[in-house]
């Protein structure tokens, strides 16, 4: 396998269904991504992503994250639970669709997912937000999230496995991707006016 092609497929499952809408945020957000470096290839950490993105006006979601030697574009309607994934890498372009089965399939293969409650607090971008430890079931992994309930009331989150439970939206989380540990902080989040015309799917992709 190609670095690219390993690095894609660490966020394809994210992408893919983690971001849906809320019905009372329309705007974007911007993540810093950041990573556990320690037994990482440092070629390949070359090629992970940054920041990510997220462009949201219900029912309509677009995270976009440029990656080395490409950029990987999500654009989800959570009414419909379908979406496509676009990638652009080294110049060839690809549409993957995703239908409302594949988001089931995220589901089943997430298993049980238990969500603990804390009282423990942290300001975010002037946003007050919650703490919780979303554990696994069946590995035990635990993956610790910061929420705001002053953005959403979590609808964002319904169609994600491992975040469905969470009752706002995420200013701060972690997550383990094929390996990957990668930790999200919103770093800006601007409520403004989005075109719907954001969300459509540009001229030269290949469906695949």
């Amino acid at each position: 396998k190609t670095i690219q092609r390993i690095v894609l497929l660490a966020f394809l499952p994210f992408l893919l269904g983690s971001f849906m809408p809320a019905k009372d945020f329309t705007g974007t957000i911007v993540y810093n991504i950041s990573y556990d470096m320690e037994d990482m290839d440092p070629q390949m950490s070359s090629f992970l992503p940054k920041t990510m993105k997220l462009t949201v006006k219900a029912p309509m979601s677009k995270s976009e994250v440029i990656m080395g030697m490409g950029s990987n574009v999500s654009i989800f309607n959570s009414d419909e639970r379908s979406g496509v994934n676009l990638i652009d890498m080294m110049g060839q372009k690809f549409a993957v669709k995703v239908s409302s089965e594949d988001v089931d399939k995220e589901f089943a293969k997430a298993g049980e997912v238990e969500v603990i409650h804390s009282d423990e607090t942290k300001d975010i971008l002037g946003y007050s937000c919650k703490k919780a430890v979303v554990k696994t079931k069946e590995s035990g992994k635990e993956l610790t999230v910061f929420y705001t309930e002053e953005l959403s009331s979590g609808l964002e989150n319904s169609n994600t496995p491992l975040f469905k439970d969470i009752d706002g939206m995420m200013l701060e989380f972690s997550m383990n991707q094929n390996g990957i540990n990668m930790h999200f902080t919103a770093v800006n989040v601007d409520s403004k006016k989005v075109s719907d015309s954001e969300f459509d799917v540009p001229e030269g992709y290949q469906e695949i």
